[in-house]
């Protein structure tokens, strides 16, 4: 038997319905000076495939996908090892935590364990879920937004799961759902 559930995974795009940080998830960070090699006096930018999770009020980017992997174990809430989705439909960037609490996007390594996650409610279907809470299985909390950065007229939050502002309430727009492997390299 598979470690993992391919029937009950899916690919989805994120967003915060929290108000004051209702925005996109994605590696977006407002950025307070210059950046190397751009020449604005900061803003928000694109940190790509490699970078700490934020919500922002960001329009100019699709959002990214994220695949929600379930695990196939005998348990009443569905576990969840959640990666990018990225645009060359590779999935070797992995949600984990690091020690100060931040969200982030690490690379696959196939000794190193990933933290699980559970959703406030049981996902089983294409389609828009409201008001979904995301933890890390062990964690008292959910996800929650650290403190805003500000340029202009943008912002960005870190994505905490410890330590935070406020606690986020997310939408989970499922664009796939079913066996979502696309990569060839899974176990």
């Amino acid at each position: 038997m598979s470690r993992y559930d391919g029937e009950n995974s899916f690919l989805a795009k994120l967003r915060s319905t929290t108000p004051n940080y209702s925005g996109m998830i994605s590696t977006l960070q407002t950025v307070n000076k210059p950046v190397s090699g751009i020449g604005r006096q900061g803003g928000i930018f694109d940190f790509g495939d490699d970078g700490w999770l934020t919500v922002s009020n960001a329009t100019h980017i699709d959002p990214p996908l994220f695949w929600f992997r379930r695990l196939n174990v005998d348990n009443p809430t569905p576990y969840y090892e959640i990666r990018l989705y990225d645009k060359s439909g590779r999935l070797n960037r992995a949600v984990d935590i690091s020690t100060r609490h931040y969200l982030a996007l690490y690379s696959n390594s196939a000794n190193t364990s990933r933290p699980l996650w559970t959703l406030s409610q049981i996902i089983d279907r294409q389609q828009r879920y409201d008001n979904i809470s995301i933890r890390e299985k062990n964690a008292e909390k959910p996800i929650q937004a650290d403190s805003r950065n500000t340029r202009f007229d943008s912002w960005s939050s870190y994505l905490v799961n410890y330590g935070g502002k406020t606690e986020l309430q997310f939408e989970l727009d499922i664009v796939r759902y079913g066996d979502t492997t696309p990569d060839a390299n899974r176990d």
